[in-house]
């Protein structure tokens, strides 16, 4: 709201009674938070609201008396009405005016400069730092109370500054943001600066005191200048350049080389390594590795003592202090990444040496370099190291004791990941022959002593020292001994053999010269090893079923023999010997055949009949083959008896083969399976890609994929009548939709608006007259002119339109039964679906197709019901927005041919538009191609007059610009809480929002009734109008709102303008008559349609102008609407205005959908594929590039 002149005496009369005694409360209250001024009399105050949690910003011009130009930020100021913050603000003004001419009271205090309450110290450290912007210099005209200072300072001692940040909001503009904080709350500082001037202070506060604002501001701009003399932000040097400026500023002695030396002492029992430092021969301990590295890093000068006190420059440093520096380096930046508990305690100080970290040392020292002892340099040298192990047996020769001699040196030796080192009397040993992993293996360790009673002698004897045996750094004594008192051990037999689909398996055990059967009692077992058995069963038990002592596994568990021919018969001979008969090498043998299988393929009428066969196999054996294969089993028995491999390369691709047309091996009956004929081409086309399923086909089916395959068109007689007034592309139209229907395929004629799809579908169904009845269905706007078209260039086809009441159109139905054509509308069809049960088309088409492009609609399902021989599908838009709707199409074409709409997604939708899969988008292009012909305006029609395109642009003002400006902010602020989950949860709220933001570009009347102001884009549209009748024009006007059309009827009306109106509850005859008096019209005049109304299936080629008064999201529809002027018939260029309100969503839309509306033609002729579904982050990218705007 703004208050033009108004003298300050007389401007109570401007506001409400309520909200000026409202604003003389704010004023007394002292919520007026100071008043800045600048140049002519500008001003700019802020006003604390009654929660105190927040403050409006109210800005004017005072001069001579009077104020003008008064706004304010609060929401009722924003709606257009005089504010209780102005009336304060005003009265603030007033009584210091008043003040000051000694009349009335006096200003509450007097107020001081921030830059002259700065301190005198601390502007000689602004003028010693040089800073490159001075920010007393930014602060001038800021003024403040004592008793604010004061309260600032005690609030510097409450609170604690958490967060404080600099970021570039625009060109030369800065935002700086302080954050602080204590028990009794917090409170935030925003100051917005140019290089020039501090241009607004703002804050935001939760504290439960009644705190004038102009207290945060003092904190806010003290840490303000604090952070320019801290950081100086704006001087360019960065940090990179600022750390070399202190190393080499800091360089005390430049010449004096850094010696860097690793150190290994024993301490207290435990082997560590730490560094020394220093220059000369003055070296110190490295207390802290981390914090050094880290100070290096920095350039920053690091104390160690007297004689260093400088920059660790790496550059200063031998190759060998080098060497261990950068080794140093590494284990800090292991320890920031892993913080190792072990360092952590010691600060890196005394390291450890063990595991990896022995490994890495040794490594170093065995190169050569220099590491040292007690200021000795240490000695490297390695020894054979082995683990002597003694086994003793007692007096009854049942019992033993088996004793593991700890290391000659035990006490010193430490184990590395690799090795076992020592460290002693500067000497570096690096052991050979035993290793740390060899002992873990074996689950021994040095120094323990075993006592085995005799009952648990054996199982050491026979299992665990075979085991220990085989390492030859273990040098075991007494084991011969052991040997000759222990039982002989058990040896297993495992005969195996092959009989009726079955594997068995007799399993023995020999103890010496005595024989058992495994597992199974005798009357003197004393010998035998039960628990060594048992472990034997167990593994047979693995893979067989057992009966007694018998062992069998039945072919039929395809798992099990899988696991057991592959792994568990290697098991077996690891544990013992394996006996086998012929019969079961036999097995073994077919075991290891593949099978491979061939496809033969035969076109019958309109379907395809697929059969697969292989050598030496039944139609049974097929069926059982390809079902073994689908349960995933490795093999399968022939009825012959034979087994075979199922690891079959052509078996393997014919199961992709059937995925990729999205059927199941399952699907075959004894070999046999059949398909729609339309599956042919795409059929081919897998089958050329798979190089080991063979496959043969008959001549029907050549024929049809060559046609499909180089766009062979059947010859077609064309009608007489129609032969001469059919254009050469319309004759390839009609002959490719006679192949299609010769095939028995469906077709989708995608031919670009305007090119008569509709006279080569009348041309087809005169080639069919005799045949049957076809049906049409269209949108209710155009099935008469449908009709018109039959009476006008195939009048021998004799049609119906079914309209009326539903009981009429049943009638109608009942009696047509002898018609040529049918025509009924989409809204009809879904209502009269019951009529349609026992009915039998010969070719059903459906125009703007795009209708059903979800699937789920009503009329998708209609249109997919109706019983028809042959279907086509019109449309120039085959694809809006995604690629679901492509898909419905061909769900309503050829059921089945994409899949279903799961596997469509999964398979081409997500991979080509979330993935960009190129693949995927070519193999979906290559599926579709045969059955989509597209021709557009400028190939084919070289006669066609030009269209030129141009975008008009307004500039919103005044009272339309703040009120767009303030919805644009408040759908910033909804979408800025949210995430992506709350946007799809919220998809339709924020759509409606979008949807106003359009409305105020249009006209802020379509939102705010009583709007008084004015409408640059109605301006605009109308001055094109009057310029465009001038000029003798008919003009085609477009929007999305009938409202707005309304409102542009109304102007028209009032110029006395010829106008004709096509919107949604137009009835269907009305159209046409409208239509047809329209282009017959001699003079100028205007025709207003409403863009869903009267977009498609109509024809206005007597207009020559087309105005797109709001852009749509959806180009296509623009495009639809515009090519009902721009289309056969029409002798005149077409001139297309589309009216654009700059820096707004409209222009923003244009810019994004010329990026994201290139579906359709990236299906249909193979260009890169995106959605044109706007997500959250789109509407975002929109708003926030108007918010910098």
């Amino acid at each position: 709201m703004v208050i033009k002149g108004e003298i300050m005496k007389d401007f109570r009369s401007r506001f409400a009674d309520k909200v000026y005694q409202r604003g003389v409360k704010y004023q007394k209250d002292g919520k007026v938070n100071g008043i800045g001024w600048g140049k002519d009399g500008h001003f700019i105050a802020s006003v604390q609201s009654s929660d105190r949690f927040y403050y409006y910003r109210v800005t004017g011009v005072y001069k001579n008396g009077k104020a003008s130009e008064l706004k304010c930020n609060c929401p009722w100021a924003q709606a257009g009405h005089n504010c209780k913050h102005m009336a304060a603000v005003l009265l603030e003004i007033k009584q210091n005016e008043d003040a000051k001419n000694g009349n009335g009271e006096k200003p509450r205090s007097s107020r001081i400069a921030f830059v002259d309450a700065v301190s005198d110290d601390l502007k000689a450290k602004i003028a010693d730092a040089h800073l490159t912007v001075n920010p007393l210099q930014l602060i001038t005209g800021r003024t403040f109370t004592n008793s604010d200072y004061n309260k600032a300072s005690t609030l510097e001692k409450e609170y604690t500054l958490v967060n404080e940040e600099l970021t570039k909001t625009n060109d030369n503009r800065y935002l700086y943001t302080t954050e602080f904080r204590s028990r009794y709350g917090y409170f935030m500082v925003y100051i917005n600066f140019n290089l020039e001037k501090i241009t607004d202070i703002t804050a935001e506060s939760r504290i439960n005191k009644n705190i004038n604002q102009d207290v945060f501001f003092i904190m806010g701009l003290l840490h303000f200048v604090l952070y320019f003399l801290k950081h100086d932000p704006f001087d360019q040097t960065n940090d990179a350049a600022k750390r070399l400026l202190t190393y080499f500023q800091s360089r005390n002695k430049p010449g004096q080389a850094i010696t860097f030396r690793a150190q290994i002492e024993n301490d207290q029992g435990t082997v560590v390594l730490y560094f020394k430092i220093g220059e000369d021969q003055h070296l110190y301990k490295v207390q802290n590795l981390q914090n050094m590295v880290n100070s290096a890093r920095e350039g920053e000068v690091v104390k160690f003592g007297k004689y260093f006190d400088d920059v660790v420059d790496p550059d200063r440093m031998d190759q060998d202090s080098l060497t261990w520096y950068q080794f140093a380096q590494k284990l800090v930046d292991i320890q920031s990444a892993t913080r190792i508990d072990d360092f952590n305690e010691l600060k890196l100080k005394n390291i450890p040496l063990k595991g990896t970290l022995a490994d890495q040392v040794d490594e170093m020292i065995s190169s050569g370099l220099p590491a040292y002892e007690n200021g000795t340099r240490i000695r490297y040298g390695t020894e054979k190291l082995d683990l002597p192990i003694d086994i003793k047996l007692n007096k009854d020769g049942n019992s033993a004791i088996v004793n593991v001699f700890p290391f000659q040196t035990y006490e010193r030796i430490f184990a590395g990941n690799k090795s076992y080192y020592s460290c002693e009397l500067n000497r570096w040993t690096k052991y050979t022959g035993l290793t740390p992993d060899a002992l873990d293996q074996v689950g021994i360790f040095p120094g323990q002593k075993l006592q085995f009673s005799s009952k648990t002698l054996k199982t050491f004897g026979h299992r665990i020292l075979p085991h220990l045996s085989k390492n030859k750094n273990l040098k075991i004594t007494g084991a011969k001994k052991l040997d000759k008192v222990l039982p002989p051990r058990a040896e297993f037999v495992f005969q195996l053999d092959y009989h009726n689909e079955e594997i068995t398996c007799q399993a023995l055990v020999n103890y010496g010269k005595q024989k058992f059967i495994l597992g199974k009692t005798t009357s003197d077992d004393s010998i035998r090893d039960f628990e060594e058995e048992k472990g034997a069963m167990d593994l047979l038990q693995t893979y067989f079923d057992q009966n007694n002592d018998h062992y069998f596994l039945s072919m039929k568990k395809d798992k099990k023999v899988h696991q057991f021919l592959n792994a568990g018969i290697t098991k077996l001979k690891e544990l013992g010997r394996i006996e086998v008969t012929a019969a079961f090498k036999q097995m073994m043998n077919s075991a290891q055949t593949s099978l491979n299988v061939h496809l033969g393929i035969h076109l019958r009428n309109n379907t395809l009949d697929l059969t697969v066969t292989g050598p030496s196999m039944s139609a049974e054996d097929i069926s059982a083959l390809l079902d073994a294969y689908q349960q995933q089993k490795h093999y399968f028995i022939l009825r012959n008896g034979e087994i075979r491999k199922l690891d079959s390369p052509s078996i393997e691709e014919l199961d992709k083969v059937m995925t990729s047309l999205n059927l199941n091996l399952k699907d075959f009956t004894k070999g046999k399976l059949t398909i729609p004929a339309y599956r042919a081409f795409y059929l081919q086309k897998l089958l050329e890609q798979r190089d080991n399923l063979k496959f043969s086909s008959d001549h029907a089916f050549k024929n049809l994929v060559d046609d499909l395959e180089k766009g062979k068109i059947k010859e077609a007689k064309i009608p007489a009548k129609l032969d001469k007034v059919l254009r050469p592309y319309q004759k390839d139209g009609f002959k490719w939709l006679a192949t299609m229907t010769h095939y028995n395929l469906g077709g989708l004629l995608a031919d670009e608006m305007g090119l008569g799809k509709t006279l080569q579908v009348l041309t087809l169904l005169v080639s069919l007259k005799g045949k049957g009845s076809n049906l049409i269905v269209a949108p209710a706007s155009v099935i008469y002119n449908w009709q018109n078209e039959i009476e006008k260039f195939t009048p021998e086809l004799s049609c119906v339109v079914l309209g009326g009441t539903k009981k009429q159109r049943q009638e109608q139905l009942q009696t047509a039964e002898n018609k040529d054509v049918l025509i009924t509308s989409y809204d009809s069809l879904k209502r009269d679906l019951e009529f349609y049960q026992d009915k039998n088309f010969e070719t059903e088409i459906i125009d703007e197709a795009q209708n059903i492009k979800n699937a789920k609609s009503a009329a998708a399902k209609a249109v997919k019901i109706i019983d028809a021989e042959h279907k086509f599908a019109l449309t120039g838009t085959p694809i809006e927005n995604n690629l679901s709707e492509l898909w419905s199409i061909f769900d309503y074409l050829m059921p089945g041919f994409l899949g279903n709409y799961t596997y469509f997604k999964q398979t081409f939708e997500q991979p080509i538009v979330k993935d960009h899969d190129k693949n995927k988008e070519e193999q979906l292009s290559q599926l579709i191609a045969p059955f989509v012909l597209r021709r557009l305006k400028k190939n084919v029609l070289k006669d066609l007059p030009a269209k030129d395109e141009k975008i008009v642009y307004v500039q919103l003002a005044g009272k339309q610009k703040e009120l767009y400006q303030a919805q644009t902010q408040r759908l910033l602020m909804q979408l800025g809480s949210q995430n992506d989950k709350d946007f799809k949860k919220h998809r339709f709220q924020i759509l409606a929002e979008l949807t106003k933001l359009r409305e105020l570009c249009c006209d802020p009347r379509l939102l705010y009734k009583n709007y008084q102001g004015k409408s640059a884009k109605l301006a605009a549209a109308l001055d094109l109008v009057r310029a465009s009748l001038d000029g003798g024009h008919k003009i085609l006007l477009f929007s999305q709102f009938t409202s707005m059309l309304a409102i542009i009827r109304q102007r028209l009306v009032k110029d006395k303008v010829t106008i004709f109106e096509i919107i949604g509850s137009t009835p269907k005859l009305e159209r046409q008559k409208l239509i047809e008096k329209f282009n017959k019209l001699k003079h100028p005049a205007v025709f207003l349609i409403s863009l869903k109304a009267g977009g498609t299936g109509i024809n206005l080629t007597s207009a020559d102008v087309v105005i797109h008064y709001d852009p749509w999201w959806n180009i296509a529809a623009e495009s639809q609407a515009t090519d009902r002027a721009h289309r056969i018939g029409q002798k005149n260029s077409v001139q297309i205005y589309k009216i654009v309100a700059k820096n707004t969503i409209e222009d923003k839309i244009i810019e994004l959908q010329k990026r994201k509306a290139k579906l359709a033609e990236a299906v249909l002729s193979g260009k890169t594929v995106g959605s044109t579904k706007l997500n959250r982050d789109d509407i975002l990218e929109i708003l926030d590039q108007l918010k910098s705007e």
